[in-house]
């Protein structure tokens, strides 16, 4: 007993003191910890039953450096699909290809991560994951995840400004990308009056929608201006509604909608698409859908003028007693339960039948007009469908030099647009801004250029006028400015074509381009340079292009097949009377005080037999005069402009028995010609290259030559025949050189005229075409002066001449 308890009481003794020692070790590492984690670290939890948990973790796995050794990528979506996207899965449609987000395999110890923010600090996040016990679920519930959290800690620091602004950043990011890139739009829900997501697009740059200059800027920036802050204020201390609308007018084709589009992208915004035409749709729906569009969004409204003419529905709407009424489209506008915080676009293509009351300031704040093509903008569009676009990789290694990702296909001397991408700013030497600026390229190699300010300074290289770029750049494009898409705008009648043609016609010549390419290619006549896939494209891609571009500027003409709206302009007498053959008695006229078309009337008629014999002597000219003067029917056919595809038609059909032969026609032709013509006729020069030709490349030595005109024929025309080529040649230079910014001043009877002049000869009527150019304008003093007829001159048309001298 004794032993046992000299050895029991010191065991006890210990055992109470460990267990003292355990519980004291247990509150002071409890409190090492809590003084730790109160003033050696900061944490931040975030668990998985937040709905914008993966938003975090996605942006931890692409925006930050991390250091767990392992990602997982997930195609889960992380928004809701639309009802239009779950009905296409259902019914077994086309699914396009997932998104991939990546996450960091966070394990249950530690990892880290840096992470920059906006400033450029640098901070070291640790993170760790908890995942609690799995837990039993039934059938309905089996796609729920088990809970668990991620913790995100920094050491050495009790501030957690970092991780809260790590936090707001992360999910402020993740969010706007995955809204970026996208545009939702909404329209009303089939029964009741509720918006229901239709579909998500595509955001639409601001370049593919080209309109004049500053236009978009200027309603981007107004739009943009609207939505902030200090503008809200300013509505609400002023009492103003907070909405504004925004008139889109113009004719159709020319781009509303599209820009509509455009805005909404630029801004952020979501587009409400009201139908106005929905029979079912009352006044009380479209109040109520009005007020529950979504913050900050456009409210749509397309082809007003079609739904409301003046105050009255359109009577081809049979209603049946719904409908919209006209005071309830006005009362949801802006009455006193309208929306505010968003903005309303009305588009248009009559503005002049809309009610007053309806575009008034306060419903329609800014109009905007969208026209028809200027010169300028088909310009543009020519260079958006056929300009190389080289990419830029990195720029300013070595300073002033610009690395693209593929070769550039430019060479010495070509002007290029900078246009600055999104992911790299460029910072000059000289502090200039570069976005959007014209530089011309010094080519360095087949991938690296150099840019300057002038052509003679990149021909000459060295540092006088370079742009001298020290950093970044990086998706920068470079688009090259040609001279066909300069001579391309300068055929575009002013104000005449709209956008939508403009588009199609350049399509249809880029098709026209691959199938010619195709041909070539199936017929062995494609020579490629290297046999590579990736070079074999790039060769192709650019043959393609390089034979759209010229056809598009020679066949100007399918674009303007319409006869254009009648202007009334100033005409002088002189040009009037010269589309009939008549303008030798313009100097009578003119000395009478008859100078304009708008000045001759009926009564000269009976005057005009004074002013000059032929005037007074029934003839042919005489009676063509009259009828012009009382505005004859008889005259309308022969007196009206000829548009560019009637001169090449003509042409063809007046000489298409001669089939281009330049030898055998100007033999015909001596025996056709009037000899009693007073005009001598230069002799038949051969022809030379078309005005249409592209320009070749300024200070290059490198650059390709331009296709042959016959080639380029062939390939837009369908004819094969050389002898048909080259009419057909002779046709499109005689249209070039009779035209003027897509117009012609020559009438249907000049033109048959000098066709019957030169019949059999098509050298002779296209090297003298000019003659038919020639406007009142140009006449000399002596030209304009009246020189009466003399006694002499008067008895010799009748065959008296020689009582002239007994006189």
């Amino acid at each position: 007993i004794t032993g046992t308890i000299a050895v029991s009481l010191p065991m006890s003794f210990l055992g109470a003191c460990g267990a003292v020692a355990y519980k004291m070790y247990g509150c002071v590492l409890e409190r090492l910890r809590n003084f730790v984690g109160k003033h050696c670290q900061i944490t931040l939890m975030f668990n998985n039953t937040d709905k914008h948990y993966d938003s975090i973790l996605d942006y931890i796995g692409s925006r930050c450096c991390v250091e767990t050794g392992s990602i997982l990528a997930s195609t889960k979506p992380r928004q809701r699909p639309s009802f239009q996207d779950m009905l296409a899965t259902w019914l077994g449609g086309k699914m396009k290809t997932p998104n991939l987000y990546f996450q960091p395999d966070i394990q249950g110890f530690a990892s880290y991560f840096w992470w920059t923010d906006e400033e450029g600090g640098r901070h070291k996040i640790w993170l760790s994951r908890q995942v609690e016990k799995p837990q039993f679920r039934s059938d309905s519930n089996r796609e729920k995840r088990d809970p668990e959290t991620i913790s995100l800690t920094m050491w050495w620091t009790t501030d957690a400004s970092v991780l809260k602004n790590f936090l707001t950043t992360g999910l402020k990011t993740m969010l706007k990308d995955e809204g970026t890139g996208t545009v939702d739009i909404y329209v009303k829900h089939q029964w009741i009056a509720m918006w229901t997501k239709a579909v998500s697009r595509e955001k639409r740059d601001r370049d593919t929608v080209i309109l004049d200059e500053g236009l978009a800027d200027y309603v981007v920036e107004d739009m943009r201006n609207f939505f902030s802050t200090k503008t809200a204020d300013w509505y609400h201390n002023a009492g103003i509604p907070y909405r504004r609308g925004y008139l889109l007018h113009g004719p159709p084709g020319c781009g509303k909608t599209s820009f509509a589009q455009v805005l909404a992208g630029e801004l952020g915004l979501d587009v409400c698409l009201m139908n106005l035409s929905n029979s079912d749709m009352n006044d009380d729906d479209l109040a109520e859908l009005l007020r529950a569009a979504p913050a900050k969004s456009m409210l749509l409204l397309e082809d007003v003028d079609a739904i409301f003419v003046e105050r009255a529905a359109s009577a081809d709407k049979k209603r049946g007693g719904g409908g919209i009424s006209f005071s309830g489209l006005l009362n949801a506008l802006d009455g006193a339960a309208a929306q505010e915080g968003c903005v309303i676009v009305l588009t248009t293509n009559h503005k002049d039948r809309l009610d007053e009351a309806l575009i008034r300031p306060g419903r329609c704040d800014v109009h905007v007009q969208v026209e028809k093509a200027s010169q300028e903008q088909a310009k543009r569009m020519f260079w958006r469908f056929f300009s190389k676009e080289p990419i830029v990789k990195i720029a300013g290694t070595p300073t002033g030099t610009i690395t693209t990702v593929a070769p550039h296909g430019l060479c010495t001397g070509d002007s290029i647009m900078y246009k600055q991408g999104k992911q790299g700013l460029v910072t000059a030497e000289n502090g200039m801004d570069a976005d959007r600026s014209i530089f011309f390229v010094r080519k360095l190699d087949d991938d690296t250029v150099a840019l300057y300010d002038s052509v003679p300074n990149a021909i000459q290289g060295g540092k006088t006028g370079l742009f001298e770029i020290s950093e970044g750049g990086k998706g920068t494009k470079l688009q090259e400015l040609s001279e066909s898409g300069t001579h391309f705008g300068t055929r575009i009648p002013e104000k005449q074509v709209s956008m939508a043609k403009l588009q199609g016609y350049l399509m249809k010549q880029k098709l026209l381009a691959e199938k010619e390419v195709k041909r070539r290619r199936d017929n062995g006549q494609f020579e490629l340079q290297d046999e590579s896939m990736a070079e074999e494209e790039r060769q192709i891609r650019e043959e393609v292009h390089r034979i759209a571009s010229e056809t598009a500027v020679m066949n100007v003409h399918e674009l303007l097949d319409a006869k254009k709206d009648v202007v009334e302009v100033p005409v002088s007498i002189y040009d009037h009377l010269r589309r009939v053959g008549l303008h030798r008695f313009a100097p009578a006229f003119e000395h009478y005080g008859i100078r304009l078309k708008q000045d001759l009337r009926e009564d000269v008629i009976g005057r005009m037999e004074m002013w000059d014999p032929d005037l007074k002597v029934p003839g042919t000219q005489r009676d063509r005069l009259i009828q012009l003067i009382k505005g004859d029917a008889c005259l309308d056919g022969a007196y009206d402009l000829a548009d560019l595809s009637v001169l090449r038609d003509r042409f063809l059909a007046t000489y298409q028995d001669t089939g281009g032969d330049e030898d055998d026609s100007c033999e015909q032709a001596g025996n056709k010609r009037d000899a009693a013509s007073t005009v001598p006729l230069p002799r038949p020069v051969p022809l030379t290259r078309s005005e249409s030709a592209p320009l070749e490349r300024r200070g290059s030595e490198t650059a390709s030559q331009p296709l042959p005109r016959l080639q380029l024929l062939r390939a837009s025309s369908g004819v094969v025949e050389d002898k048909g080529l080259k009419l057909l040649d002779m046709a499109h230079l005689f249209q070039e050189r009779l035209e003027t910014n897509g117009k012609t001043d020559v009438s249907i009877w000049q033109l048959d005229m000098h066709f019957r002049r030169y019949a059999g000869d098509p050298s002779g009527a296209l090297e003298n075409c000019s003659r038919l150019r020639r406007p009142g304008s140009d006449r000399t003093p002596e030209e304009r002066m009246l020189r009466p007829a003399t006694t002499f001159q008067l008895l010799r048309r009748i065959g008296l001449e020689s009582y002239a001298f007994s006189l």
